[in-house]
């Protein structure tokens, strides 16, 4: 073993995951300070894939506004690197037409095509949503899932794990016969969100971008305030929680200045992934680009609030006609109506993704791609 890849999983195994802005698969707060992890731990095999079975979502346990007989699924493979390719899935609508596209952009974590974090499959839930009311959406396992043995934890970028595969795959998506290559947007989910209007300026040719539960903070501030809020959730801080939440503000510090040594790994990412982080404003980032966007939050998102993020970007983005803004009481950080990981101080309630942000997102899509 590599001393960077010891480096690498000690880290992992001292670092207790917390969701930050994102989805990662492990939430439940304990004794040492609750961060993210980006890449994770999920078993690899050989070929640096990870061995887990494909999700058939034309069956089982979905949600009542999936139409079973409205779509078609095909499995996918997306190039990340020379070594590792990505699983995909494409969601396609039945008949013969030119279709809308859609690609699933993955919040912080390592985070599968479907999005699974406990109980809930909200990525695969806004696949079927969609495809059933016409659209089809190609979403894929994370680099930083799939990719585990053929990356390098102390040197990846975002755009390595992040911005470059979502050019991989919208370009791929444009491939597709039955889909209109003017027509694709980007679905972004929380750091996936923040991020949309960097794919948006890289690409140029998106009809739109869909920003769910976008964090508009750096995310180093928003582990301290998830951390507090975990640790006040049952009242008066102890002395040992305190300590807690000064060893996380330390480690934020560090995080925000990209003060991380070469061959070091601090809540998932080494030096280039923080320092890359840090010089992206995602706000400033979505002002400079006139593609047509949607901000959709849930009132009842503890991890990205209505508060500290939808504010920013409603303060800086309202006043734009392209621009439509969507709050929903009573939904979470996945967008399902219910107590999320931070309320519950482990996984999130069970359910699926709310009818009404398939059907808003749904709305918004046709309306710019009709007048793009």
């Amino acid at each position: 073993m590599s001393p960077t890849r010891r480096t690498y999983l000690t880290a992992l195994a001292t670092t207790t995951v917390l969701t930050v802005a994102g989805c990662s698969s492990s939430e439940s707060p304990t004794e040492t300070p609750a961060v993210t992890t980006t890449p994770g731990v999920s078993e690899p095999t050989t070929d640096g894939t990870t061995d887990r079975p494909e999700t058939d979502t034309r069956g089982g346990d979905l949600p009542s506004y999936a139409d079973r007989a409205a779509y078609t699924e095909e499995s996918l493979s997306l190039e990340a690197t020379e070594e590792c390719s990505l699983g995909a899935t494409l969601t396609l609508p039945e008949g013969d037409g030119a279709v809308p596209g859609v690609v699933i952009v993955h919040g912080s974590g390592p985070n599968d095509r479907d999005g699974t974090v406990g109980p809930l499959q909200p990525y695969r839930d806004l696949a079927v949503g969609l495809a059933s009311r016409g659209i089809a959406v190609l979403r894929y396992d994370k680099r930083t899932f799939a990719c585990q043995q053929s990356i390098d934890p102390t040197a990846f970028t975002i755009d390595d794990v992040v911005t470059e595969d979502v050019l991989t795959a919208v370009s791929r998506l444009r491939e597709q016969p039955r889909v209109d290559r003017e027509d694709i947007v980007v679905v972004g989910h929380s750091l996936g969100g923040a991020l949309a209007p960097r794919v948006a300026s890289r690409d140029g040719g998106l009809a739109g971008i869909a920003l769910l539960a976008a964090n508009a903070r750096p995310l180093p501030d928003l582990i301290v305030d998830q951390t507090r809020y975990a640790l006040e959730r049952d009242g008066e801080l102890t002395d040992a929680e305190r300590r807690r939440l000064e060893q996380t503000r330390a480690l934020a510090e560090r995080l925000r200045t990209a003060d991380i040594g070469d061959e070091e790994v601090l809540a998932g990412g080494g030096e280039p992934f923080w320092r890359s982080l840090a010089e992206y404003d995602q706000v400033e980032t979505a002002t400079a680009i006139e593609t047509p966007i949607l901000l959709a939050q849930g009132e009842r998102d503890r991890q990205v609030t209505v508060a500290d993020d939808l504010s920013r970007w409603r303060d800086t983005l309202g006043d734009r006609t392209d621009v439509r803004i969507h709050t929903y009481p009573g939904l979470n950080h996945y967008f399902v109506d219910g107590a999320g990981a931070l309320e519950t101080g482990g996984q999130p309630e069970d359910g699926f993704v709310a009818e009404s942000l398939i059907a808003d997102l749904a709305d918004w899509i046709e309306g710019v791609v009709e007048a793009a």
